[in-house]
């Protein structure tokens, strides 16, 4: 892209009229200020760079986004979130007052984005906001100011700098002390456009809370393209279960970037699931801050057609006696491809921490392509490390011995591909096992024996 076309995008004062118009604080708008100056700046990502070696970062830059492209969400007018009590498993009634007879209150915009939040949950004192209304709440703001932007920053990259700077779906999530939520809270990201589609994601749990987030990017557009960050903070003691489910079309480019940041005892367990989009790159991790913290993190990654995958994962321990296991599965048929790269880091005032990871790759097609890369950094001798890495196609024994059971050979592939992701299945939230199972079966449909 043109220089001219990357000053066109927007300017410093769109950015300022766009902060104004949804009443975000001074700060607030000073912050998308400097991060657009960040990203106006900053060169392309060298593909010499590991984590860019599969990738073309100019995929995922705005083409084509003037500012008046958006201004539906840019302004605010549709940013406004109305609530309404639901039924389990229905739709949203009348917005405006709650009406009886519900057991769940969900947020929507016509802007595409839908939260859910138990009625139990909210009497708890769980609360979910619009993002730019939470940073100008005289409680939330302070906590969102210091927090915003502080585990995924500006730093990281320049489209983490762009979604910064421009992201027009925001939702905050704050869970008290000591709160245990009944339900998943639900975020959904759906739709994407050819202007400009920035999202942002902030939760915050309390000491000695524990809750479960289903973050979900789908829909479909014409060309569209949408960045992500979402930023997730644990307190002491507490523990997060963190479901990414990424379901978009696979007309849609996307790039998604999110960190759990865990203090002293405190635990988290992610689950990634990538079923769609054309070309996607995400860049996802931990970072073991407080002592005995652990993290847990499991991935299932399926690909067909000429689909495009490129995950990231990152488990940083910076505090002793803490421990991480990473497992990550992919299955790719037709011409599809998936990038792997898992990092480990243990510093050196991290000792008597443990960390394992796993990265295994079933190919369906021999045009299909799998590429895995882990790495450690360790810094201390007082440590516990392995990783591991797999890449091929069904065995042929395995295969062989179904068929010799009387099982036609499509069925049989099915049965191993199932096989194959069924322990990621099982540690994923239980309320999403079967239907991931059911997106599962109707893509192995498409399996050609």
């Amino acid at each position: 892209m043109q220089e001219t076309a990357r000053q066109a995008l927007l300017d410093e004062q769109a950015l300022v009229e766009f902060s104004r118009k949804r009443g975000e604080p001074q700060w607030l708008t000073e912050a998308r200020r400097a991060a657009w100056s960040v990203f106006v700046a900053a060169p392309w990502p060298d593909r010499a760079q590991h984590l860019w070696r599969y990738s073309d970062p100019q995929w995922f830059e705005p083409e084509n986004a003037e500012l008046t492209a958006g201004s539906a969400d840019l302004t605010g007018e549709n940013a406004e979130l109305t609530a309404a009590k639901v039924k389990e498993g229905g739709n949203a009634t009348e917005s405006g007052n709650a009406a009886e007879g519900g057991d769940a209150v969900a947020f929507r915009s016509s802007g595409g984005l839908t939260v859910r939040i138990s009625i139990e949950d909210r009497e708890r004192g769980v609360e979910i906001l619009p993002l730019e209304r939470a940073a100008a709440h005289p409680e939330h703001g302070e906590r969102i100011r210091r927090r915003l932007g502080s585990a995924v920053g500006d730093s990281f990259g320049r489209l983490e700098a762009l979604d910064a700077a421009i992201w027009s779906r925001g939702v905050y999530l704050h869970v008290p002390r000591g709160v245990r939520t009944s339900e998943p809270l639900r975020v959904e990201f759906n739709g994407a456009s050819d202007s400009i589609d920035g999202r942002r994601v902030l939760m915050i749990v309390e000491e000695n809370a524990e809750a479960m987030l289903v973050e979900q990017h789908s829909g479909d557009a014409a060309d569209g393209r949408c960045w992500g960050v979402s930023e997730v903070f644990v307190g002491e003691g507490a523990r997060v279960d963190y479901v990414l489910l990424q379901t978009l079309d696979d007309s849609i480019t996307a790039h998604l970037s999110q960190r759990i940041v865990l203090e002293r005892d405190a635990h988290a367990r992610s689950s990634l699931v990538s079923f769609g989009g054309r070309k996607t790159k995400v860049d996802t991790g931990t970072l073991l801050a407080g002592e005995g913290s652990e993290a847990e993190t499991v991935g299932l990654l399926y690909g067909h057609g000429r689909q495009f995958f490129d995950h990231h994962t990152d488990h940083h321990h910076s505090a002793p006696h803490t421990d991480s296991n990473l497992d990550f599965k992919v299955v790719l048929s037709g011409r599809s491809r998936s990038s792997y790269t898992g990092n480990i880091t243990i510093e050196k005032k991290a000792p008597f921490s443990s960390a394992f990871q796993e990265n295994r790759n079933l190919l369906l097609s021999e045009k299909a392509r799998a590429d895995s890369i882990p790495e450690l950094e360790i810094d201390i001798d007082e440590v516990q490390c392995s990783h591991g890495a797999t890449i091929g196609p069904i065995s042929p024994d395995e295969l062989f011995y179904l068929m010799s059971r009387g099982i036609p050979e499509k069925e049989a592939v099915k049965q191993i591909v199932q096989g194959f992701l069924e322990a990621i299945l099982q540690k994923i939230p239980a309320d999403l096992q079967e239907p991931l199972r059911e997106e599962l079966a109707v893509r192995l449909e498409e399996i050609r024996a």
